[in-house]
């Protein structure tokens, strides 16, 4: 009992030094002395107490298991343990009650082997069980808490003392991992470390690692790897984020170099992570590799993780004939170079070689050769097909195909397919791409009343008019004079639907017909590459004065045009002078 003579009213400050007995020290780490604070006169109603706990630090004690901690690779004459492949990792913490709660993840054990999880101290002949972690293993894992810690035990622990052991009945210790210190940084708020494992059988089986990641609310990437069971050879080692959305082969594959280092401890952060990186992180899609100068020693797969912000939605790509194409790309097809293929908006479209019209005659054509899909002219190419199958052909590249020196060719632009109104040609002496655009001759119609007469028509076309008829209108019905084509024919050539008289050909001009009140002259309808248009005729202002309006002096006359209204000739009544 230590005694305040003068206590201030707003801080007292006691330092008590006193000896602990071992029985207070138990009771002190299984949370059972109670700190009392109260007034001297009046101890039952000015009483202030509380329980003396575990201080709770924002530390945890973390490990790789592997091999190359075990007590066998410290044993001459076992060996066993230092080829085996089991790996693990464990992170453990101690809470507010004064409890260690541990997470153990053990893999690749034996089907037939039963594992011995154990917390330990001490190592070979001195090592000591503190804990069994094996009743609460299950699927690879062993979650669970210590609800009190032995004085002895917690002062080994924060000294680095005890360590996780996994052994089978037969095998003392297959593999350790000794508990080490560590603060809790940006990357330990992620839900679990993760595993990295071997590739390679080449890689040695005691080379283990598990690494922490985490992305904040500022999308910065985060990561803490710890390794085990590093050769002192392996000095310059590399930290690269992988990702794959796709085992297949021409998937897309990126890999990002986050640091290079050395040593088995490395700490760090990213700024600046892409928008695409973040989604691929997100997705679960993505991996932590640590390399080497030549190989990728060790690896795991990042889980699904939220991060924070909006991602943008993944580009489209294309799956064909077993390979990723991104957008916008073209390529041949494998087994038939006369077909090209493109992606857009993750659709493959496929079209097949369109070759130009050779003006050289029969006699100087030559017929397409291997690797070719159009003829060419001989005046055109200076080179024999000897010369062309060797590897020291000549010719040109163009969106990475090779045409031969004086080959013509229509340009392929995705999505649209060939540009049949471009021809492009290797200069068989400059061995230069040369562009011909078509030459359209000149029109006798209006630029807006021109049509094609096919979506892929170089040139337009003006429309025949023709002036409608309207008894044989009357007598027969609108589409007679298209019986002989199909309405497939006429819409697969730029025609238009329309519900009375259609389906009308491309650049048709017609007037429309009205239930109940018949054909609306004063209307024209024009089919124009699949769309159609109507206008009404337009007319000139009137002359006519307001009050020539008003008094009704609008009227159509004989032979004036019927859509629009002329002015009425006023007449003057002359009166007769009255007779005397």
């Amino acid at each position: 009992v230590v005694k305040v003579e003068k206590p201030a009213q707003e801080l007292n400050v006691v330092e008590v030094q006193s000896a602990v007995s071992l029985s207070d020290l138990r009771q002190l780490t299984r949370g059972r002395l109670v700190l009392s604070v109260f007034s001297k006169r009046s101890p039952q109603e000015l009483k202030l107490e509380g329980k003396v706990i575990t201080r709770a630090t924002c530390e945890i004690f973390q490990s790789p298991i592997s091999s190359s901690e075990s007590d066998n690779n410290e044993d001459d004459n076992d060996s066993e343990s230092s080829e085996t492949s089991v790996s693990g990792l464990s992170w453990l913490y101690v809470n507010r009650e004064g409890g260690l709660v541990y997470n153990v993840e053990v893999s690749e054990l034996p089907a037939d082997a039963t594992p011995i999880i154990a917390l330990v101290s001490g190592r070979g002949r001195k090592r000591v069980e503190l804990e069994d972690l094996t009743p609460s293993f299950q699927s690879g894992w062993a979650n669970g808490t210590i609800n009190s810690l032995t004085p002895r035990e917690l002062e080994q622990l924060y000294a680095g003392e005890l360590a996780v052991n996994v052994a089978t009945e037969t095998d003392r210790s297959v593999v350790r991992g000794r508990l080490q210190q560590r603060l809790v940084a940006d990357a330990r708020d992620s839900p679990k470390p993760m595993l990295l494992k071997r590739q390679d059988v080449s890689t040695p089986a005691t080379l283990v690692g598990m690494a922490w990641l985490a992305v904040d609310s500022e999308c910065t990437l985060h990561y803490e790897v710890e390794l085990s069971g590093l050769h002192p050879e392996d000095k310059d080692l590399k930290l690269n984020l992988e990702s794959v959305p796709f085992l297949a082969p021409g998937a897309p594959v990126s890999r990002r170099l986050l640091e290079e280092f050395q040593g088995s401890q490395l700490e760090g952060f990213v700024i600046g992570i892409s928008p695409m990186d973040l989604m691929q992180i997100e997705s679960g899609v993505s991996f932590l590799e640590i390399q080497d100068n030549k190989t990728v020693l060790l690896r795991a797969r990042l889980p699904q993780t939220q991060t924070h912000g909006d991602v943008p939605p993944e580009p489209p790509t294309c799956y064909h004939d077993g390979r990723f194409y991104e957008e916008g790309t073209q390529w041949s097809l494998r087994g038939d170079p006369c077909t090209m293929c493109n992606c857009h908006y993750g659709r493959v479209k496929c079209d097949a070689v369109m070759c130009p019209l050779l003006s050289c005659g029969p006699e100087g054509v030559i017929k397409a050769r291997s690797g070719e899909c159009c003829s060419t002219c001989t005046a055109n190419n200076s080179s024999s097909p000897q010369d062309y199958n060797s590897s020291t052909a000549r010719g040109c590249y163009m969106a990475g195909n090779f045409y031969g020196a004086g080959s013509s060719w229509h340009p392929y632009l995705p999505p649209n397919g060939f540009d049949t109104c471009t021809v492009c040609t290797c200069n068989a002496n400059t061995l230069e791409v040369q562009y011909q655009r078509t030459q359209c001759p000149p029109l006798d119609c209006n630029e807006q009343t021109a049509f094609r007469p096919d979506k892929k028509a170089c040139c337009k076309q003006c429309p025949a008019v023709t002036p409608p008829d309207t008894e044989l209108l009357r007598d027969q019905p609108a589409n007679t004079s298209l019986a002989h084509k199909s309405p497939e024919d006429i819409l697969a050539k730029g025609g238009c639907k329309y519900p009375v008289g259609g389906p009308y050909e491309n650049g048709k001009e017609w007037h429309p017909r009205v239930y109940l009140h018949g054909e609306i002259k004063c209307v024209k309808c024009r089919c124009k590459d699949g769309k159609v248009k109507c206008e009404r005729k337009r007319c000139s202002r009137s002359p006519c004065s307001q009050s020539g309006k008003r008094r009704n002096t609008l009227s159509f006359s004989d032979g004036g045009d019927e859509c629009c209204t002329l002015c009425r000739r006023n007449r003057r009544n002359h009166r007769q002078p009255a007779k005397s």
